[in-house]
């Protein structure tokens, strides 16, 4: 499950190694420590991308939710600040319900975090 214990923490998803890796080596910047990079994979024949816009229709009454374009990638906000955080509870409920699996690929330690 996702944790925002930072309110103000900017999660997102994308479907390109390359985007999420210039913000984790800071090539590019959001203001943001990035700290982590998980690769997620969809089970069931599952299509997350559908499953937003779902969320668009019904609980925001928009025709489609646009994902951010950036560098020839999508990319999807799951925090609290982006579309009140509908994104991220949906992204949470299929981590419970396991139909999603995850793997850690890369960590950075922020500095001054205990060791």
């Amino acid at each position: 499950q996702i944790n925002m214990v930072d309110k103000n923490a900017y999660v997102a998803i994308t479907n390109k190694w390359s985007y999420c890796n210039k913000y984790f080596s800071g090539i590019k910047r959001n203001g943001h420590l990035v700290t982590h990079i998980v690769e997620f994979h969809m089970l069931d024949g599952i299509d997350l991308v559908d499953r937003f816009q779902e969320i668009g229709k019904q609980q925001l009454g928009l025709n489609k939710i646009q994902p951010k374009v950036e560098d020839g990638a999508f990319s999807w906000g799951l925090g609290p600040q982006s579309r009140s955080g509908l994104l991220g509870e949906e992204f949470n409920r299929l981590l419970l319900e396991q139909k999603i699996t995850w793997r850690l690929v890369n960590y950075r330690q922020p500095k001054g975090a205990r060791k």
